[in-house]
């Protein structure tokens, strides 16, 4: 286990169309979170508690019959876990509390 921290999930539209973003995430193999979400364009979506402290987390996004999938290496970083809807597609990643307002980190964002 990487730590005791509950962390909330952003969905963040980053485009001038509305998005449709289906999210899924596991936290050890268990389906913790499996819904859609409905993000205006350029609005921000935040499902608070989402995702429980686990040993192996993995996040799945869809847009536009697009998806990712993230599973990070190591511990994420300790604040939210972030999916981006941008122009060039779906990015997904963490954000450390400490830098809330810095970019992404997706270096293991993978396509399907």
């Amino acid at each position: 286990m990487c730590d005791l921290l509950i962390r909330d999930l952003f969905v963040e539209n980053a485009t001038d169309a509305d998005a449709v973003v289906g999210v899924r995430v596991r936290a050890d193999g268990e389906r913790v979170v499996d819904r859609t979400v409905y993000a205006a364009a350029g609005a921000d979506a935040r499902i608070p508690t989402a995702v429980p402290p686990a040993g192996a987390i993995r996040v799945a996004a869809t847009v536009d019959g697009e998806e990712r999938r993230w599973t990070p290496a190591r511990c994420p970083a300790r604040g939210p876990i972030v999916v981006r809807v941008a122009d060039g597609g779906v990015e997904i990643g963490s954000r450390s509390v400490e830098a809330m307002t810095a970019t992404l980190t997706p270096s293991q964002t993978e396509s399907a």
